[in-house]
């Protein structure tokens, strides 16, 4: 077991999927420095190891443990392991995504969006298309709307991402 590099998902108030943050591992221990120490976090990347690797000895592949920071009444803690995936997840590929296709100076979210009626997701794709063009630099994305996914007047499902510079107000 090695450990990649982090994902940071925000979630509705109902505790529901909304997407990933895009941003680099350090600007993540930071926001998570908020919270919880940047010690805590790093003793338990390598227990983590350490146990993965005696439970799952067989195992190869992707596997991802998903945490929880919590409010309680004596600050914020930390749920070490709400799950465990043992495959490619939202977390991974977000991860995957910005260190291969994202500036190391943008930061943006990456979304999977349900459009309900036919040519919603299309009209919404061409929205973002037209209001947040896709800028490249050197191969990589410094800001702008990109889909991931085809999207078409029967598309339901859009995974996209929407890519900012710190200093980008938009």
């Amino acid at each position: 077991a090695t450990f990649e590099g982090y994902s940071l998902f925000e979630t509705a108030a109902s505790g529901a999927y909304m997407g990933n943050v895009l941003m680099r591992d350090n600007e993540i221990e930071n926001y998570l420095s908020e919270y919880i120490s940047i010690e805590q976090l790093h003793y338990l990347q390598n227990q983590l190891q350490n146990q993965l690797q005696s439970y799952f000895p067989l195992y190869e592949g992707i596997l991802g443990v998903d945490m929880m920071i919590c409010s309680t009444n004596n600050g914020y803690g930390l749920y070490p392991c709400v799950e465990i995936n043992m495959r490619m997840n939202m977390g991974m590929v977000s991860h995957i995504f910005y260190e291969r296709f994202v500036d190391n100076q943008s930061k943006g979210h990456y979304r999977v969006d349900y459009f309900k009626k036919p040519g919603e997701a299309l009209t919404h794709h061409q929205k973002m298309t037209m209001d947040f063009p896709l800028i490249l630099e050197n191969a990589r994305i410094i800001l702008g709307y990109m889909a991931l996914t085809p999207v078409d007047v029967d598309t339901n499902y859009v995974a996209w991402v929407d890519i900012k510079r710190p200093t980008d107000s938009r």
